[in-house]
């Protein structure tokens, strides 16, 4: 039979809503609403761009915005992990002895169902063995000569800047960001200067920076400084006026026109 008004009055609201249809709708979303809908989270790893020396070893912290209380984080890599520690949500891991010079780690956590990972690349550096300014030889005024610079074992070598100094002079400045090795490598820079009176007796350094700013340390190395031995005119020594040879001054058979040796000792 037709409803009674009493009955249709709780079937329906006063603008003609049902409200069997608005709980309907109601337990719709609760379901939607479930833990595994509900509960979203990040993964992060730190440091996130780890620098460490060849050989060294550094902590990764890995940790995530999930209140789940039994999430754990995992490290997968192909480094030593020696020690590890963990609480709600984060996990700590050591590793040793880093001798790889591209490694990676990734840092896991699953939570309320999902699964979700960050990546680390791990910058392996190396302070150069050594920076050498090959020998320079007698230098005549007007004749070119190469003043060569050896940089050993160093990396990586994108973040290597090498430097030629004459006195303060910026002579020649050598970057490499397109070099693809990430293994420590030999670097040899060359550049090439014509020789002038007044070079008699300047210092010449080779100066190697390794920038690993900001999540690294900014390292300097420098060669020996070597000092230019420059084959000079007498009358240029003696400021136009006939040299005497002394011992300060060992030219022979100088006049204001010839040339002589004038001997610099190798710093």
């Amino acid at each position: 039979g037709t409803p009674t008004l009493g009955l249709r009055q709780a079937l329906h609201g006063p603008a003609g809503e049902c409200k069997l249809g608005r709980a309907a709708k109601q337990r719709t979303v609760r379901a939607l609403s479930s833990p595994t809908e509900q509960h979203t989270f990040d993964v992060t790893i730190w440091p996130k761009n780890p620098v460490v020396v060849h050989g060294g070893s550094l902590w990764l912290n890995c940790s995530a915005s999930c209140q789940e209380t039994d999430a754990r984080g995992s490290l997968e890599t192909s480094l030593i992990k020696e020690k590890r520690d963990n609480g709600t949500g984060w996990a700590a891991f050591q590793l040793v002895n880093i001798t790889e010079w591209a490694p990676t780690a990734e840092c896991s956590f699953s939570c309320y169902g999902k699964h979700r990972s960050v990546h680390a690349n791990i910058t392996v550096y190396q302070i150069p063995e050594q920076v050498v300014l090959d020998p320079l030889p007698l230098m005549e005024v007007g004749k070119e000569y190469n003043l060569t610079c050896r940089v050993f074992s160093v990396a990586p070598v994108q973040n290597l800047t090498v430097t030629l100094h004459k006195g303060k002079e910026e002579l020649y400045v050598k970057t490499f960001e397109d070099h693809s090795d990430n293994e420590a490598s030999d670097v040899v820079v060359t550049h090439t200067i014509a020789a002038r009176q007044d070079d008699h007796g300047e210092e010449v350094t080779c100066h190697a920076a390794l920038d690993l700013r900001p999540e690294g340390p900014f390292l300097e190395k420098a060669a020996f400084i070597k000092v230019l031995k420059v084959l000079v005119s007498c009358n240029w020594l003696s400021g136009g006026k006939q040299l005497v040879p002394t011992q300060n001054h060992p030219c022979s058979l100088c006049s204001s026109d010839s040339f002589c040796f004038h001997l610099l000792v190798l710093l």
